[in-house]
Order: structure tokens, then sequence, then C-alpha cells
């Protein structure tokens, strides 16, 4: 399987993380033109970064809209972290739709979510096992979280199999490593005191567990494109269900090369107003959200649509969290970037 694909020529409109929210991303597609035909006879072409499913109301209608435009040749999408715990079968906080089961938050109310049949779930692995991890051309890279040039160039030979067998590979070598060198154990025997799923009880910095945690991170190219560089976190912090150790990289201040648009970092617009308190540090703490980060060749296109969720048991209309789309012109040429974001349009000012 090709993991590092080439993106077309044509103009692009690189759409963030779905989250399932198919009404966000019916109005997009309207918006850009692709529901009247617009945009096709401009030539333009559309690319997911990835996180189609999990949260929203929708997500099998998300992939299969998606999966139609892939089929038409209209569109490209690159695998994110949710995909690839459905192919893994993994159950994570909002994705328990997939595998059928009712699902409520930790305050007990209810994801109001779409439960898959079996059907529908063996039609969407089929399509996530067909993704990339990535996807280039001369002026433009694209990965759901990360480029990481090593970890690229590692998955443009990868092992035979596909993406979970990928993943196996690696993790494999990773679990005789930390067995190896003592590392699981001393992990083992740091943590038994504490239940890190218990947010109501913090923990102390556990330097081995976080030593684990990061050995199988960076150790695995298929994880540091899908989720990212880590670091250890000043203290530990409570996130997607469990106490953390590790924080997130802006690994964007310190990327050289062309253009690279990723999702998976939940940028807040105005309308949203700051973060609320955490523990984690807030990685775009210091990017005006409609600006490109880093030495001005990044930009992060997540505009944390998968929170509403959070906005629909609350009750709050109109939604805050947006779907958005970066616009690019054609390889070779110049022209304006543009982000629409809802029914807005934002002029971007890229280093080019």
């Amino acid at each position: 399987m090709n993991l590092i694909q080439p993106l077309p020529a044509n103009p692009l409109d690189i759409v963030g993380d779905v989250h399932g929210e198919y009404q966000a991303l019916d109005e997009l597609l309207s918006a850009l033109g692709w529901s009247d035909g617009s945009a096709q006879a401009q030539g333009r072409r559309l690319v997911f970064v990835g996180d189609l499913v999990d949260r929203g109301p929708d997500s099998v209608r998300v992939v299969d809209r998606v999966a139609d435009l892939v089929n038409q040749g209209l569109a490209q999408v690159t695998l994110g972290n949710h995909e690839l715990n459905l192919l893994r079968e993994e159950p994570k906080a909002g994705n328990h739709w997939f595998f059928g089961q009712e699902e409520r938050t930790r305050d007990g109310q209810p994801f109001e979510s779409r439960l898959a049949s079996s059907t529908e779930r063996r039609r969407i692995l089929e399509f996530f096992k067909t993704l990339p991890l990535a996807l280039e051309r001369s002026d433009v890279r694209i990965a759901h979280a990360c480029w990481d040039q090593s970890s690229v160039d590692t998955l443009r030979n990868p092992p035979d199999g596909d993406i979970c067998q990928v993943v196996e590979h690696w993790d494999q070598q990773i679990d005789q490593h930390v067995r190896a060198t003592g590392l699981s154990e001393r992990a083992k025997l740091e943590s038994a005191p504490y239940d890190l799923r218990d947010p109501s009880c913090t923990p102390p910095l556990l330097k081995n567990v976080g030593e684990e945690n990061l050995v199988r991170q960076l150790g695995n190219p298929v994880r540091v494109l899908t989720s990212g560089a880590e670091e250890f976190a000043n203290q530990p912090f409570f996130a997607a269900g469990r106490w953390r150790m590790l924080r997130r990289v802006p690994w964007w201040d310190h990327y050289e090369g062309p253009l690279v648009v990723m999702g998976h970092y939940w940028r807040r617009t105005p309308a949203m107003g700051p973060p609320p308190p955490s523990q984690e540090r807030g990685i775009f703490e210091h990017e005006h959200p409609f600006d490109p980060m880093g030495a001005g060749n990044a930009f992060c296109v997540d505009y944390s649509v998968g929170h509403r969720y959070a906005e629909r048991l609350n009750g709050l209309t109109p939604f805050q969290a947006q779907l958005g789309a970066l616009r690019l012109p054609a390889e070779g040429q110049r022209g304006p970037v543009t982000l629409q974001l809802g029914t807005q349009v934002h002029t971007v000012k890229l280093q080019r």
C-alpha cells in the first residue's frame, strides 16, 4: 500500500476534521460551490485532513458522503487518529457509535450519535483501509497531525500488510524495547498506587509512565503522523479520559519546507471565547486563529466542529464551533489563499 500519495496540481479545498457533523459538512460544501457544481467547473479538488468520525450525530453519513466524492475522483482523505482507532477496534470516548453501543459523557449525558449497523461498519472499514497517511506536491504537504520528515520517509517503504499490520510492526518492536530495558515494569510499579482514569484524584508527574508513553508515541511513525509529536508536561493533566504526563509539541515552530496543512489540534474561533482552564499548555497561545503558524508555512484547519456535541448538550445555539476549509490555488500559480469558515471568508497570508 502507498501510504504517502501525490496531490493533484488542481486548486485545492482542504477541509478540517468533520467529527460526524454532517450538517456542518453539507453547509460547508455548499458554501464552497460543491453542491451547485461551480467548484467542479473550476477544476478544484477536495482534501479532507482526517478525523471524519466520532462525537457528532452522524459519522456514517459523513463517511458515505466523503467516500462518494473520493470514488468520483473529486476528493482525497488522509487517515486520522480517530479512523485508526476504529481500524484497530479500540473503543475511545466518542466512538462507541461504531460498535453499536449507546454512550454517555462523564457527567451522564448521552451522545446523540447514530449507531452503525454491521453492514455499515464493514463498509466504513473497507474505505478507511484505502486511506494514505500523507499527501504531497511541490508546494503543499498534508498530514492529519504532523509532518515529520523522518517518519514520512520511513513510511514510503512500509512493511508488508495493511495499515493495522504496519502499526503493529512498530508496536511490537517498541514492546520488545520497553520490556528489555525494564521501562515497562518500572512504569507499571510507578502507576500502581493511582487510578489514572479518575479525574478527581491527581497523581504526581510519573516519569516512567511518561517515558514509556513517549517511546510508544515517537517510536511509531504512523502515530507521529496521526497524533503528533509530544514531550513531558510540566505537570499531569486530565484529558480524553485519563491523566496524562505528556503534552503536544508545536512542531511547526521548527518546520522548514513548503506549506504544510494539518487538522487535529482544535483551534478556537473568537466567537468561542477563551479556552477553559487547563493544565495543558495552550498550543495556539501565540497564534491568531486565522493566521498561519510557525514561519508562516504551516496551517491548522481544525476549528473544533467536534466540540458541537458539547454545545448541543448545553443547548447552545447557534453553534460557535465551525468546520473550515483552506482554499489554495493550483500548483505553481499565485493567487489568493482564503479560509472558508462556515459562511465567512477570511484572507490568509502565507509565507510563499
